[in-house]
């Protein structure tokens, strides 16, 4: 699932659930991006995407 955030999702007053959801989501749309990527280009993408999805998954747990 790809998803970007359209003008109607940053107009409207953000919860830290949605704010959890979306920065999951660009974490994991990030990750795929970086698959794409040529030969040891893509590791630090990939450990941008790991912390992304550990901090939405933080936010939410509190």
């Amino acid at each position: 699932m790809t998803h970007t955030a359209g003008p109607s999702e940053l107009k409207r007053p953000m919860t830290v659930a949605s704010l959890s959801q979306l920065l999951h989501e660009f974490g994991v749309e990030l990750r795929r991006l970086a698959y794409t990527m040529p030969g040891g280009h893509e590791d630090p993408l990939i450990r941008l995407s790991e912390r992304m999805v550990r901090c939405a998954r933080g936010q939410v747990n509190e």
